[in-house]
């Protein structure tokens, strides 16, 4: 399974809305619109399964090593509480991520 897609790539990608389910609304946007021919910056995008394997997991262990044991433990506890240093903590982690080369492939 693939975890990260380069806009590059996709451009001619024709698929239904599964692929959507995959990447998320604004990055199939941003697709169908270079697709189309209008002049969109180069991304690339995760999917939401690598995000919720693997991001997800460094932000627990983040907290977990900062003593915010139950700060979060699933993506719906980032809305509860304390949620802009949550969500500061989630950007932090995000920057420094550095994508594990088994998925790069």
């Amino acid at each position: 399974m693939k975890y990260i897609y380069n806009i590059d790539k996709l451009k001619n990608h024709n698929e239904n809305t599964v692929f959507e389910e995959k990447i998320g609304k604004k990055a199939q946007n941003l697709l169908e619109l270079a697709a189309a021919g209008f002049n969109v910056p180069h991304f690339s995008v995760i999917t939401n399964r690598y995000f919720k394997e693997v991001i997800l997991k460094e932000i627990e262990m983040y907290n977990q090593e900062a003593g915010n044991n139950d700060e979060i433990k699933d993506w719906n506890a980032v809305f509860s509480g304390n949620t802009e240093r949550k969500i500061e903590n989630i950007i932090r982690i995000i920057k420094n991520h550095k994508i594990k080369e088994e998925f790069e492939k």
